[in-house]
């Protein structure tokens, strides 16, 4: 009957553990995809923002920043 608890006890055991370490990278994966998006938007922003800089010595502050918030969607 004893063996019988400690298996069960072992079992619950590697269940719990198994379960918290998917818990874990499960998190990590989380914040590694986050990082990954954080990156690629900021890239983003920036080369829209030099695309900005460029349109505005062409046509003027104003009309750049028109044209580019009207592109936004196609981005």
């Amino acid at each position: 009957m004893k063996d019988e608890r400690d298996g069960h006890t072992q079992a619950k055991s590697l269940r719990c553990s198994s379960r918290s370490s998917w818990n874990t990278q499960q998190a990590l994966i989380g914040l590694a995809c986050d990082r990954a998006w954080h990156t690629f938007i900021s890239a983003r922003m920036e080369q829209m923002s030099l695309h900005h800089e460029a349109l505005a010595r062409l046509i003027g502050s104003d009309k750049a920043i028109m044209l580019v918030a009207s592109n936004l969607d196609r981005l």
